[in-house]
């Protein structure tokens, strides 16, 4: 007769830490990565609009992880959305300037995203923590 035992441990305080810190990487680059590809897609007159947008720092709250990509002059709701003018949007300078500027980076961009936050979220685990 063979026996055999097999005992394990599992460090589920270390395991959340690397879920976080993962997750939490991955929400600055998908940020990042949405505030980058966003910019040709966004109007430019004097450029303003185009270098008021941000990343905030990215949060941990109850519901998840977050960060918000803003675009911060007076103006940029008004011509995100349009609101019912007719506005001509130059393309000398961002050649695929247009209203909902998000929606034309997403559509062109959002595989990238995945792929980016798929490996950063891989690299939390296998590159990250202190080795166990």
């Amino acid at each position: 007769m063979i026996a055999f035992g097999l005992q394990t441990k599992f460090d589920d305080a270390g395991l959340g830490a690397r879920c976080s810190s993962a997750f939490s990487s991955a929400v600055g680059v998908l940020g990042d990565a949405i505030l980058h590809d966003s910019d040709p897609y966004v109007p430019y007159d004097t450029g303003h609009l185009s270098r008021s947008g941000t990343r905030s720092s990215v949060t941990d709250t109850a519901a998840g992880f977050g960060c918000s990509v803003v675009w911060k002059t007076p103006y940029a709701r008004a011509v995100y959305y349009g609101d019912g003018r007719r506005i001509r949007f130059r393309t000398e300078h961002h050649p695929h300037a247009r209203a909902r500027w998000f929606e034309g980076a997403r559509n062109a961009a959002q595989p990238g995203w995945l792929e980016a936050v798929h490996e950063t979220v891989k690299q939390g685990f296998v590159g990250g923590g202190d080795g166990r």
